[in-house]
């Protein structure tokens, strides 16, 4: 009897010990800030202004059969909190296959800022990346469809032809005592 408490009590010790054991399998790597490798990102980011635009050119390192969402933000280095995202542009810009080098996008300051813009504040460009999941829309059209179609076959298999009548009789309950 005491021979059996002892390993009750040894397994629930070691059942209890087992979570912390698995800590050790995890491995730390993966609570890293490393970019994943399929992980699309910018690079050699350049611009340049004339006289009514302004030129962004990059480098896009990604997967050329992969769909990109590309965005800019106009920022300063004097005031962190200050961000302009970019209206009047066009270029490589938006959703599309956007991988790969000397990509360019246009950007029609003027329309936004007819005075311009100070060139002693320190401007630059963020461009931000993301990829564009592809969405099966089509598979929830199917399960929608087949939902609807068991439905209509429980109702007309459970639907008994005939006349039944449509108040059900029940006893009447006995008398109080």
């Amino acid at each position: 009897m005491i021979f059996n408490r002892l390993t009750y009590y040894k397994r629930q010790i070691i059942l209890g010990m087992l979570p912390l054991l698995f800590l050790f399998l995890i491995d730390v790597s993966s609570f890293g800030q490393n970019k994943n490798i399929d992980e699309a990102y910018c690079a050699n980011v350049k611009w340049a202004a004339n006289a009514d635009v302004v030129t962004i050119t990059y480098d896009l390192v990604g997967n050329p059969q992969t769909k990109y969402k590309v965005d800019i933000v106009l920022k300063k280095e004097i005031n962190p909190e200050f961000h302009l995202v970019p209206f009047f542009v066009e270029g490589d810009i938006g959703d599309g296959y956007f991988a790969g080098s000397s990509k360019q996008i246009i950007w029609y300051y003027q329309k936004e800022f007819p005075q311009g813009l100070k060139e002693d504040d320190g401007y630059y460009f963020e461009i931000h990346v993301k990829s564009v999941e592809k969405r099966f829309t089509w598979i929830y059209y199917a399960v929608g469809a087949a939902a609807v179609t068991g439905g209509m076959i429980a109702l007309l298999a459970g639907h008994k032809g005939g006349n039944q009548p449509s108040v059900i009789n029940l006893p009447t309950p006995p008398g109080r005592p």
